[in-house]
């Protein structure tokens, strides 16, 4: 017995230390961690209150900045005493996130400005023994604000709860299920509800191919929805026109100084979106599409859309499926579709509208894109059959073979 009680007082002592390093390895470059505490026992954890995000550069002149009520991870080593990597949890509540510019990250007194140079990098890829407990790793969150300011505007995202439970451990990536509740995107100092996700289950995978190159993925088992009225799209195209601005300069200051771009992969997939506009005291445009997906890597991206179904304004609706491709550093876009009809782009109208106000006098050009601005290709269709009437290009579209 008394050799039993020292084994399991080593055991828990050595567990005491393993969470302390892990913790110190995952979160000490983004979280002040000098009031954490650990505390030895059946069940080893190691907890924070009002734990301060280090000020980030996180490129172009962004900073994140935040805080943290509460963090606890927690290790049960008498589950796992015959695996190296016995489960682990984490329980957050309270996550405040805030991505500014300079000028707001300096002005703020709760922020002190810290050189990018003087921060502890953050590990583009976990260690061995880090990742046996990430394919572990369970979570329950709860209270996410993350709100981005920038160019005079407010955006938030703004999640209820999160319950992270881990999906394969046989898998080469790192894999969780997660049931999210109150998942809202909001606009403006009073948080105008914009839309969000519907409450369900989803899932999120990650792949370090390399210790430069990350590549994630997205799984969204719920439809996805927003509304707008004609002053939020403008804060929106406002707010997009700064962003570009300020990721061309970043991007060139780093091809300056890198000739390389870093490699990544993101992909998302939703089960249904849902988008309408509000303007001129009519529904000026609507959207409806079944599965949904975007592929994005540090050249190029795809969307793709099924029986998207486009309306509003008084017209008619009409449905394609949809896929759209470029590059990420600009160019014409090339748009695949099997729209009929002269009215074509069916958004058309809705565009020629917001082009001719003078309120979005600034966005033009974007307007006149959306109209006549695509290559256009029709949809290839799927082997063994022939395309139909419905699928082959209207008046004036290329016949060119879709490259897929």
């Amino acid at each position: 017995p008394a050799s039993v009680s020292c084994s399991l007082s080593v055991l828990l002592a050595s567990m005491g230390s393993i969470i302390s390093s892990m913790v110190e390895e995952a979160l000490s470059g983004l979280l002040d961690l000098r009031a954490g505490r650990a505390s030895v026992g059946l069940s080893t954890s190691y907890t924070v209150a009002d734990a301060k995000v280090k000020p980030l550069a996180i490129g172009g002149g962004l900073w994140l900045t935040g805080s943290i009520a509460e963090l606890r991870v927690s290790v049960e080593p008498l589950k796992g005493i015959f695996s190296s990597s016995p489960p682990s949890k984490i329980m957050v509540r309270g996550i405040t996130l805030e991505i500014s510019d300079s000028a707001n990250h300096g002005n703020n007194a709760n922020h002190t400005p810290v050189s990018s140079a003087s921060q502890a990098p953050l590990p583009t890829s976990p260690s061995a023994d880090l990742k046996k407990y990430l394919k572990r790793l369970s979570a329950e969150v709860e209270e996410i604000t993350v709100a981005l300011r920038f160019a005079g505007q407010t955006f938030a995202l703004r999640v209820g709860s999160v319950q992270l439970t881990p999906k394969s451990e046989r898998d080469q990536r790192l894999s969780w299920r997660i049931v999210h509740k109150g998942v809202r995107f909001c606009h403006g100092v009073a948080g105008a509800d914009l839309g969000g996700l519907g409450d369900g289950a989803s899932l999120v995978h990650l792949q370090f191919n390399s210790p430069r190159c990350l590549q994630i993925s997205f799984d969204v088992l719920t439809a996805a929805s927003l509304r707008l009225d004609a002053a939020q799209l403008l804060s929106i195209l406002d707010l997009a026109a700064a962003l570009e601005a300020l990721l061309i300069a970043a991007r060139a200051e780093k091809l300056r100084v890198d000739s390389a771009p870093t490699p990544f992969k993101l992909g998302i997939n939703l089960q249904g979106a849902h988008a309408e506009l509000k303007a001129y005291n009519d529904v000026l445009f609507s959207c409806k599409c079944g599965d949904a997906s975007l592929h994005l890597t540090e050249a190029d991206f795809v969307v793709r859309a099924s029986t998207v179904s486009i309306g509003g304004g008084g017209a008619a609706s009409q449905s394609s499926n949809l896929v759209v491709r470029g590059c990420t550093t600009g160019g014409r876009l090339t748009l695949q579709h099997s729209f009929a009809g002269e009215s074509f782009p069916p958004w058309r109208g809705a565009a020629e509208l917001l082009a001719d106000d003078p309120s979005f006098r600034e966005h033009q050009g974007l307007f006149l894109t959306l109209c006549d601005g695509f290559i256009t290709e029709p949809l290839e269709a799927p082997a063994g059959r022939r395309r139909t009437r419905s699928e082959s290009p209207g008046a004036g579209r290329r016949t060119v073979r879709a490259r897929l």
